[in-house]
Parts: C-alpha cells; sequence; structure tokens
C-alpha cells in the first residue's frame, strides 16, 4: 500500500534524511525502512536507520560521502525491489519504508501498530533467535505477542539449540543486547 503523508512526517522525514547524509543521495537509490520510518508515524523514539540500497554501487556511493554522521554502515542490504523489504520485515510492525518519494506500507501496519501488536510476517529460520530477541525489545517498547505468534518463533528455531555464551548472542542477534 502506497499512501499519502502529512506535512509533519514529511518535515521529519526531511529531516532525517539530512541528518544521515541521505539527502544527496538519488531518493531512487535507497529505499528508509524499520524503527526510524515507523517512528515518523507514530512519535516513537528510535536510536536507528535501516537502510537498503539498490545495488552495491549506490551502497559504496553512501559510504564514500559519509563523513561525520552518527550513521553506521554495517551489514549493507541490497534489494533491487524496494517491496522486498516489506516482504522480508519479520513483523508487521515492521512492514514500513519510503522509496523514491513514497511511503511503502504493509496491509496490518497501522492496525498492529496502534494495537501494539506484534504478528509473524515472515521468519527464516536462519533469522528466528534474532526475531526471538526482538521480541524482547518490542515488549521493552509496549508491544504484545499473542502466545501462538511467539511458539511460530520458537517452532523455527534449530532442534539442536547449542547454549550460546554472551558473545555469540550477539553474533547471531544481529548486535541485539539483552540485560
Amino acid at each position: 500500500m502506497r499512501t499519502e503523508s502529512s506535512p509533519s512526517v514529511l518535515r521529519a522525514l526531511r529531516n532525517l534524511l539530512e541528518r544521515y547524509d541521505l539527502a544527496a543521495l538519488p531518493a531512487s537509490e535507497y529505499t528508509l525502512f524499520g524503527s526510524a520510518v515507523r517512528a515518523l508515524w507514530t512519535r516513537e523514539t528510535t536510536a536507528n536507520v535501516n537502510v537498503a540500497f539498490v545495488s552495491e554501487s549506490s551502497r559504496a556511493q553512501f559510504a564514500a560521502q559519509l563523513t561525520a554522521s552518527p550513521f553506521v554502515v554495517s551489514s549493507p542490504v541490497i534489494y533491487s525491489d524496494p517491496t522486498c523489504v516489506l516482504r522480508d520485515a519479520d513483523f508487521t510492525v515492521c512492514q514500513i519504508a519510503f522509496h523514491d518519494g513514497e511511503f511503502l506500507i504493509g496491509s496490518h501496519f497501522f492496525e498492529h501498530v496502534a494495537q501494539r501488536l506484534l504478528t509473524v510476517n515472515r521468519i527464516s529460520p536462519s533469522r528466528a533467535l534474532i526475531s526471538l530477541l526482538r521480541t524482547y525489545k518490542y515488549a521493552s517498547r509496549g508491544y504484545g505477542i499473542p502466545f501462538p505468534e511467539f511458539l511460530r518463533i520458537i517452532d523455527l528455531l534449530p532442534k539442536d539449540f547449542p547454549e550460546l555464551n554472551p558473545e555469540e548472542v550477539a553474533r547471531h542477534s544481529g548486535g541485539v543486547v539483552i540485560v
């Protein structure tokens, strides 16, 4: 679903693009997604922005222009089709992106954000641990997950799940820290 946005959301988006040095890149070369884009609509606070690039050359161009920006390019995501960002989001409350001047929004995004409800969209077995740890992060932000949805994630974990030390958990979870 593509949608019109209010002037206040567009102002916040311009500020976000400038803060992370994205304003200099052509809007067709990247897709913003994740909590920073969701925060434009929900007024949640967030500390990071996720960026997917349409090609390795656009990612390299962005990395080359970074100066004193707080943005860190780690594990860059390359998607030639920006709708793949929505398709691959683990939860429906993550199905929002901004690409080439338009917001791309999943069909259940607003409903589930308003309800503070974590519902599984798509989780691959290789990312089940990351999604499981992200449920903890979302719970700390006031989201709830129905037990059957939680079990869907648990069911994707490897059956021979090894005992992990904190460094291994951080490596498998994309750096998520459990306190």
